[in-house]
This record gives structure tokens, sequence and C-alpha cells, in this order.
């Protein structure tokens, strides 16, 4: 099936997908591809009540928690050496409080994506356990 063609509705009764509607809780969620968007969307429209979501992939799920938990661990890494491993001087004060500052923004970002990661997760089995 081509990204533009139309689906009929006895046709659309036919097609199968893992994912069940959890609005309805009866109906099939197929890829709903609009014309300009590329096949492998997230958009899945459901075949009897015709609700509409953005269920995640699954790679794009273990990419955002893998970079998240990467990211954390540099930067819990880099606090310590530069923050902690250091002697402590009055002239390099101001550098590591910048320092830290730095990281602990970093480490706000890698956990809002992992916790982003997280609910994706959570979406993704609602629509599976079904």
């Amino acid at each position: 099936m081509s990204p533009n063609q139309v689906v009929s509705n006895e046709h659309m009764d036919t097609l199968k997908s893992p994912y069940t509607c959890i609005k309805c809780g009866e109906g099939s969620m197929i890829p709903a591809v609009q014309e300009g968007e590329p096949e492998y969307t997230e958009n899945y429209l459901c075949v009897k009540c015709h609700f509409h979501d953005t269920i995640p992939a699954h790679g794009i799920l273990i990419s955002q928690a893998a970079t998240s938990v990467i990211g954390l661990l540099l930067c819990f890494f880099l606090f310590y050496d530069y923050v902690f491993a250091s002697t402590p001087d009055s002239a390099n004060t101001v550098e590591h409080s910048a320092l830290g500052l730095v990281v602990g923004a970093f480490c706000i970002g890698f956990i809002f994506v992992l916790f982003k990661a997280w609910k994706g997760h959570l979406l993704r089995q609602s629509y599976l356990t079904r």
C-alpha cells in the first residue's frame, strides 16, 4: 500500500495491527500516513472509532533511555572528577561553581529525556496490552 493511497471501509476492517485502541478497546490502530509524511510515521488511527494518537517506536524509546543513562553517567563522572577530586582553592571556587551549575543543568535535561522515554514506554504498553 502506498503512503498516499486511500483505504476503503471494508478493507480497513481486515487490517491487523499489534496495537489495540485504548478509546474503544476493539479497533486496531493502523499507521496514519498523510501526504508528504514519511512512511515510518508514528501516527496511528483506529479502524473502528477513528481515534488518532502518536505511539512512539520501540527503537526511539531505547535510544532515548540509553542516551540519557550514558549522559547522566558522563555528567556524574565530570562532576566528581573536576569538583570533588581537585584541591579546594579560592581561585577555583567560581570555576567549580559554574561547572557544577552546568553539570546540574545537563543532569536535569537527561532526567527529563529519561522521564519522556518512560512515559512513551507506558503509552506503548497501554496499546499492546489490550
